[in-house]
């Protein structure tokens, strides 16, 4: 069977670099598969640069090829409202492939919110006694609760200091401080919760002014910020090939 894959993803001046974490994991999946991998990108901003990367158009192109299916993996956190919008361009293509197979996002599943809370222990090497808090994207909607459902999973797994902040939703930094007992550890390893950390990390997590760091060194934390997205890190981008692989035929 001919098949082909369809990343998808919001996309950012940062996932354009030849060496970002997106960049790696399309490489990646192509060296595993032998199969065309396509971009998808969501951001009009970066459309506008890029505009190859708009789905009609990657759509169009993967017809062109004639694979019977098409599995499309999306580079998106959670079912909020972007990916659901992205999601739909892709799915009124659905007649234009034999099989088109779209992938729940990464913490839409029980049973990838499990494989994380078994992996990412090992992947963030946080010293016990410390604290960890995860910087996620947020959607402001219920979907926010599945950040939540993680933070219990990565705390039953032994990651007891953790606790998830949002950028866009609730918890934010200031509840979480409100929430801290001042009484424990007063060092926090701070990590983007982010498949890519790009300008979130500069503006809204490690930069100057009004950021996750700033807030928590004038409440008396030493900080040690980890500046990497969740697709820097290898071991995330073979759990991501293994949801594939559980799709496609290789």
């Amino acid at each position: 069977m001919k098949e082909a894959i369809l990343l998808a993803a919001y996309g950012g001046r940062e996932t354009q670099e030849r060496d970002s974490g997106l960049a790696l994991l399309r490489k990646e999946i192509t060296e595993r598969t032998g199969m065309t991998t396509a971009l998808a990108y969501y951001n009009r901003a970066l459309l506008a640069q890029t505009p190859e990367n708009a789905p009609e158009k990657q759509l169009r192109l993967l017809r062109e090829i004639s694979p019977e299916k098409l599995t499309v993996l999306p580079v998106f956190m959670t079912p909020g409202r972007t990916w659901t919008a992205l999601r739909a361009q892709i799915l009124a293509h659905r007649g234009d492939f034999a099989g088109l197979d779209v992938l729940p996002a990464l913490l839409e599943t029980e049973e990838n919110r499990e494989r994380l809370a078994r992996l990412l222990p090992d992947v963030f090497c946080v010293e016990a006694g410390e604290r960890c808090l995860l910087i996620g994207h947020g959607a402001a909607d219920e979907t926010d609760g599945l950040y939540l459902d993680l933070e219990q999973r990565l705390r039953a797994a032994g990651m007891r200091g953790v606790s998830f902040a949002l950028l866009h939703g609730a918890p934010g930094v200031r509840d979480i401080l409100w929430l801290w007992d001042a009484g424990e550890s007063r060092t926090v390893v701070l990590i983007p919760f982010l498949f890519a950390a790009g300008r979130h990390l500069m503006t809204d997590i490690a930069g100057e002014g009004d950021c996750a760091a700033s807030l928590l060194r004038a409440a008396g934390y030493r900080v040690d910020v980890r500046p990497r997205g969740l697709l820097d890190y290898p071991e995330v981008r073979r759990l991501l090939i293994a949801q594939l692989a559980d799709k496609i035929s290789i």
